[in-house]
């Protein structure tokens, strides 16, 4: 054996080291605490946040030399940028950057149509000016959310896909009035920086859309995760630390979390924590996540995702409210165990009281940490979960899968055989294992199903399979109304009427027709649009697949139009649904409507989400049985005939 000598080894390993290797962790602060008078902004506790997040960053191996910290009158329109400049030429090849805002933020009316929702969301720097004039004040000191996107972009191809971009947003990126706001210092206003002139809002497709802050990924550039304090609709609050001091809700909660956080965890796991610890303090604000969350904290290496259940907000010290209701199988009597994440131990059982087709509130006996991370895992539920009537076809089925699928449409739980069925199994020459619809489609085929021989594989397909079919068939059954049917307008508009059908919409190949969604209400709503297709199946259609589900939501007296849709010439003749979904805060369908979508070519194809496969062995009913601690989700659709 060959011998080296020990300060060999030492220049060895010097050199393997992420510095050696010119990796370099920096960060890049921007604390704006005091605002000058007469430009409409009170001033915050910014100065307290920074305190905490370098703090925290050189615990985690941030050197002060590579922190750069801007703050107050320094932190002007034009200083914070020739100081960002400056900062994104010093970046290198393989460095974590974490680039921070702490101060007022607003929605300012969107200038290139590139916002779903109409507003840009802007950083308001110590020049910036909280009203509209039409001589001193246009908005030009704002700094808006395309400006920042060049700039995080800029900061990505520096790094390079072995780096990684941390963006933390302690501001609101706009707000609506609450009671909470008298009793709290908010980070924003909940009024609009409008200018005049602004068109209606009309949502514009992805391909040309762009993303707040995120760009599509590649080998050139680096992974960027968003964590923002609130959704786009709402103000953040401050809270306060253990001194009683004034301190930004992300600011402090983020440090908290990341002081903690167990070795190799993602940015996922890091977000989770911080957003609990939110919401055990404001339980009304939503943290928002963007971005690829599954990459290691500040490093390179990604994880396999975990589809995970977490406690979303706590209502009381027992009652706590799940991000997941009915349309995800969870039912007044839904027996859940609550898991802590680090130990992977069972720590207190919970039972569902009530939910909503998006929400559910549970309860628990035993006293639990409010502002911790809780796993909740499904572990028995009182009634079978969605029903399917399935058949088979004997004429095309070998006689030998007859008693392993009889086994399993047993075992299913969710399926039964029917004489009256809302599908058949079959088999196909060259493609196998068949489900024929009503409508005598293939809404699934699996051909690695053998003639002579099927298998435990084929049989954890087929039921996801029908499963999906199981799902879509509920919501095609769930019926219209809820608590915002009075307050918010649907509407199909076409370009044409016809005189002969005024109360029914017929269109054919080439008809064009806007869609409009309108709050007449006092307060913003979140929407998800659903197509329910002439030949049974669904698709989500928004939010989108380049989109966060905070994106797509609606002002008080405001409208959102999706305009110049046309009936494509290969569309399925019959009668095809548009069912939108409202609620008070956001949520997201597409987890659950995942497979089975019909996919249509012509404009509606742009709206398409690609959407992961998230199918599980979960079990649940809907229930007409609600709680006032669970948001409530109207139901409003519009239809039209296609000749």
């Amino acid at each position: 054996m060959r011998y080296f000598p020990l300060f060999l080894i030492s220049v060895f390993l010097f050199l393997l080291s992420p510095n050696a290797m010119g990796q370099t962790k920096r960060a890049f602060l921007i604390g704006i605490g005091k605002y000058p008078r007469g430009n409409g902004w009170n001033n915050l506790s910014s100065e307290n946040d920074l305190q905490y997040l370098t703090k925290v960053l050189q615990l985690k191996g941030f050197e002060n030399q590579y922190i750069t910290e801007i703050t107050n009158e320094a932190a002007t329109q034009a200083g914070i940028t020739a100081a960002m400049e400056k900062f994104i030429a010093s970046c290198k090849q393989g460095d974590i950057i974490v680039l921070h805002f702490s101060g007022h933020g607003q929605q300012i009316t969107d200038d290139d149509g590139d916002e779903a929702d109409g507003y840009d969301e802007a950083w308001v720097p110590y020049d910036a000016k909280a009203r509209f004039d039409p001589v001193e004040y246009r908005g030009q000191k704002h700094i808006r959310d395309d400006q920042i996107g060049i700039w995080v972009d800029l900061l990505a191809k520096a790094v390079g896909g072995g780096g990684s971009v941390l963006v933390n947003i302690d501001a609101c990126h706009s707000g609506t009035a609450t009671r909470a706001q008298a009793l709290a210092v908010a980070r924003g206003t909940p009024t609009p920086f409008k200018l005049p002139g602004a068109a209606t809002n009309a949502y514009r497709t992805p391909n040309g859309a762009a993303s707040e802050f995120l760009s599509s990924s590649n080998l050139q550039k680096a992974n960027v995760v968003v964590f923002s304090a609130s959704s786009p609709i709402q103000i953040n609050y401050e809270t306060v630390d253990d001194q009683q001091q004034g301190v930004g809700s992300l600011s402090y909660c983020f440090a908290q979390s990341l002081a903690t956080l167990p070795a190799g965890a993602t940015y996922a796991d890091l977000f989770y924590r911080v957003k609990a610890n939110i919401q055990s303090r404001i339980p009304n604000q939503i943290p928002m996540m963007e971005g690829n969350a599954n990459q290691q904290l500040f490093a390179g290496n990604y994880k396999n995702p975990e589809s995970r259940l977490y406690i979303d907000r706590w209502v009381t010290d027992s009652s706590f409210v799940l991000a997941a209701g009915s349309l995800q199988q969870l039912i007044a009597g839904t027996e859940l165990a609550l898991i802590d994440p680090d130990t992977k131990k069972q720590v207190a059982m919970a039972t569902v009281q009530s939910a909503s087709p998006v929400e559910s509130i549970a309860i628990t006996k035993t006293k639990l940490n409010k502002s911790g991370l809780w796993i909740c895992e499904i572990r028995s539920t009182p009634v079978p979960p969605f029903s399917l009537a399935v058949n088979y076809d004997l004429k095309t089925l070998p006689k030998s899968w007859i008693p392993t699928l009889d086994k399993a449409i047993k075992e299913f739980g969710f399926t039964k055989k029917s004489d009256h069925p809302d599908c058949w199994i079959s088999y196909v020459a060259d493609t196998g294992l068949v489900v024929i619809t009503k409508s005598n489609g293939i809404a699934y085929s699996d051909a690695t199903a053998g003639k002579n021989k099927i298998t435990e594989q084929n049989m954890a397909a087929l039921q996801t399979a029908l499963k999906q079919m199981a799902k879509v068939q509920y919501m095609r059954n769930l019926p219209d109304g809820g608590s915002l049917a009075e307050t918010v307008k649907w509407e199909v508009i076409p370009h044409i009427k016809n005189p002969e059908t005024p109360q029914d919409f017929v269109f054919t190949a080439g008809s064009l027709f806007d869609l409009k969604l309108t709050n007449k209400g006092s307060k913003p709503v979140y929407f998800s649009l659903i197509n329910l297709l002439p030949d049974g199946t669904m698709e989500v259609l928004l939010p989108d697949a380049a989109s966060a589900v905070e994106d797509f939501s609606v002002q008080p007296g405001e409208s959102f139009e999706i305009t110049d849709n046309s009936i494509e010439s290969n569309a399925t003749k019959g009668r095809e649904f548009l069912r939108v979904m409202v609620s008070e805060r956001p949520f997201d369908l597409r987890p659950v409507f995942n497979n089975g979508a019909k996919k249509r070519s012509g404009n509606l194809s742009n709206w398409e989400a690609v959407m992961e496969e998230v199918m599980k062995t979960d079990k649940g009913v809907s229930t007409k049985k609600r709680s006032v601690g669970v948001s409530e989700v109207t139901l409003l659709t519009q239809s039209f005939l296609i000749k």
